[in-house]
């Protein structure tokens, strides 16, 4: 009950901790701003290609990554690439690091070691307390009395075991172990899967083609405070510039 007591603790100080953030575009010269569902995309147009970007939400919790969707239009005839690497972040002037597909699905299946080694530590712990579920303790004190009244004071003590309720013990145990290893694959699973589907990784953009896909970059650092967000995107040998303000709400 401690241990638990501790745990729900602690999540309420992280979400109290956290700060919900949001990234408004600034459109530069030359630059169309337009909304979907009050998210607002900026699109910059070149001779070549057509590049829009925009939040993946309109707003985030500070304990989360920030992430914005990519989208390249080819307008010239030939094809070219677009992955992570044609894109710069820097927050204030400053680089951030982007992540890529490869350096996000080995945090996912860090995570989920992690958390199985914790799984299966947490497994002992609770078989070991099965086990001894089935023991019961007996103390307590009595009175002798002989014919000629009372006589004399004494305690017992002693222990009994319930196979029966040791056996129901060790398979809800069991069944709790499985349980929280299946439900930490399934959620490794679906992060993979969703990392899959959306997060970008290099691919050919043909003439007359649209692709993108979700850009993922580092924790903006001191995010309480006002930050401008700058972003590049290198397309076909041309060079879009797009600014964010990322402001506290």
């Amino acid at each position: 009950m401690n241990k638990i007591a501790l745990l729900v603790a602690i999540s309420l100080g992280l979400q109290a901790c956290a700060s919900t953030l949001s990234m408004s575009p600034v459109p530069q010269e030359g630059q169309k701003e337009v909304y979907d569902s009050g998210v607002a995309t900026i699109i910059s147009e070149k001779k070549k290609t057509v590049v829009a970007l925009r939040p993946a939400t309109s707003s985030y919790e500070s304990t989360q990554r920030p992430e914005i969707i990519l989208s390249v239009f080819n307008r010239s005839d030939s094809e070219f690439h677009i992955s992570p690497q044609n894109i710069k972040v820097l927050v204030d002037g400053k680089p951030t690091k982007v992540r890529t597909y490869e350096e996000l699905v080995a945090e996912v299946k860090r995570k989920q070691t992690i958390q199985a080694v914790a799984a299966a530590l947490s497994g002992v712990a609770d078989g070991i307390n099965a086990a001894n579920a089935g023991y019961t303790y007996h103390r307590g004190s009595t009175s002798v009395y002989g014919n000629s009244g009372y006589s004399g004071y004494g305690t017992y003590s002693g222990t009994t075991y319930n196979a029966a309720q040791a056996n129901r013990a060790q398979a809800e145990a069991n069944a709790r172990s499985q349980a929280n290893f299946a439900a930490i694959r399934q959620n490794a699973e679906r992060s993979l899967s969703n990392l899959s589907e959306t997060i970008l990784r290099k691919t050919t953009v043909m003439p007359n083609g649209w692709k993108g896909g979700y850009i993922v970059f580092n924790n903006v650092e001191k995010s309480d405070e006002p930050h401008e967000i700058t972003f590049l995107v290198e397309t076909a040998g041309e060079v879009h510039e797009f600014t964010f303000n990322h402001d506290r709400i």
